[in-house]
């Protein structure tokens, strides 16, 4: 693209697979996300995939309500514990988040 932009996404495009990894570090993350997953996952069996650092557990649960208000379910898996060192800790540990549509 010219100057270095991506191009706009169209209207109404959707994807089948949606990935991301480290997205929600204030509460303006976690309350757009949902909204971009609503508007960009396909329907009926797309799927995305988030991964991160759970830095603030509410941010986090704020997150998956407003993906389940929206109609998406949300299945969380805890993929790693903290070091509990000063160079890795996170008040959650990492999680792998698989958002779909609910059936």
């Amino acid at each position: 693209a010219r100057g270095g932009w991506l191009p706009r996404l169209g209207a109404g495009e959707t994807f089948d697979r949606i990935v991301g990894s480290d997205l929600v570090y204030e509460r303006t993350h976690a309350e757009t996300l949902p909204h971009v997953l609503r508007e960009r996952l396909a329907r009926p069996n797309g799927v995305a995939m988030l991964f991160g650092a759970v830095r603030d557990r509410a941010l986090l649960d704020a997150l998956v309500d407003g993906a389940e208000t929206f109609g998406l379910d949300v299945d969380q898996t805890k993929v790693a514990e903290n070091k509990n060192d000063a160079l890795d800790w996170y008040e959650g540990g990492y999680v792998a988040l698989r958002v779909r549509w609910k059936t």
